[in-house]
């Protein structure tokens, strides 16, 4: 990567004018427009529109623009960083997490972590399944929440729970009657599909064959959390681990199908990654949290 490049990038961005960011690196106009050049080749992307003596970014540029202040900023902290580590001081640790159990999961653990360790400092990032999993594999973060078993072998895993597959709907509906939904009940019901690269998504399709159902539908969304989401604004109903409708509360309804299956869900490590002690004390503290939740959850389905 051309750091001078992308310095100079960010400058422009920043300064809004070619003139105006040269003046500030103390190099001329011509100078600073072929180091913009040489980016723009490296990276394959052109960064802006060029109109005369102006440059008026691009869409990529944008988007671009967003990312090189990470990495800048992260750059900055190089110094930092090689100075924690000369000296057994590097104390931080970096999760990652699918929406929903970074919501009702990693957020209280880290907070509870944090709390006992302030010497700490933890990164708690967000992915798809798949990217959390491709980013844990990769030495990225120390660990991961997500859905179980993990798609990629490599991984390490420990399972934190298990819990029932719920039919969510609005607290009116008709299946609100049944303690437990017998499956053949969903059929003729709107249903609100998770796309099938998912792990819920796999697993409700299979059902579905299971038990020979073809609900109609009419939505396909990302996530649980949409899904529960349409739910809670009065459209049909969706089948989803018991953690995504805790956070819409009263606006759905949850109760437990009437089946054998169970979804699991637990920490995700590096396939070749020594942990550290601050990250046992972590994984200690998701440990309770997950034990916590089951038992709150548990109450709250019967």
């Amino acid at each position: 990567m051309n750091i001078k490049g992308l310095r100079a990038f960010n400058l422009v961005m920043q300064l809004g004018t070619l003139r105006v960011a040269a003046e500030k690196m103390n190099t001329s106009n011509s100078a600073l427009s072929r180091q913009l050049s040489v980016l723009e080749h490296e990276l394959g992307l052109q960064l802006f529109h060029r109109n005369k003596q102006r440059l008026i970014p691009t869409r990529e540029g944008l988007a671009f623009y967003r990312e090189a202040q990470v990495m800048l900023e992260n750059l900055e902290r190089v110094p930092e960083i090689v100075q924690h580590v000369r000296e057994g001081t590097h104390h931080q640790i970096k999760v990652n997490a699918i929406p929903r159990l970074g919501t009702v999961i990693a957020i209280p653990a880290t907070a509870q972590f944090l709390k006992q360790h302030p010497e700490m400092h933890v990164v708690v990032n967000a992915d798809t399944r798949r990217v959390m999993e491709r980013s844990v594999a990769g030495n990225q973060f120390d660990l991961g929440v997500g859905p179980l078993p993990a798609s990629n072998p490599d991984l390490r895993t420990e399972v934190l729970g298990r819990i029932p597959p719920m039919v969510v709907m609005s607290p009116d509906h008709r299946l609100a009657r049944f303690d437990r939904v017998p499956p053949a009940e969903l059929q003729g019901e709107q249903f609100v599909r998770i796309t099938s690269n998912l792990l819920i998504g796999e697993q409700v399709e299979e059902l579905f064959a299971a038990y020979d159902l073809a609900p109609p539908s009419q939505v396909k969304v990302a996530n649980t959390m949409l899904a529960c989401a349409l739910v809670a604004e009065g459209y049909g109903i969706t089948i989803a681990d018991a953690l995504s409708p805790l956070i819409f509360r009263d606006e759905v309804l949850c109760r437990p199908l009437d089946t054998d299956e169970w979804l699991s869900f637990g920490l995700l490590f590096p396939p070749a990654q020594e942990r550290s002690d601050a990250v046992d004390n972590l994984v200690t503290i998701f440990r309770k949290t997950a034990e916590v939740m089951l038992a709150q959850l548990q109450q709250k389905i019967g």
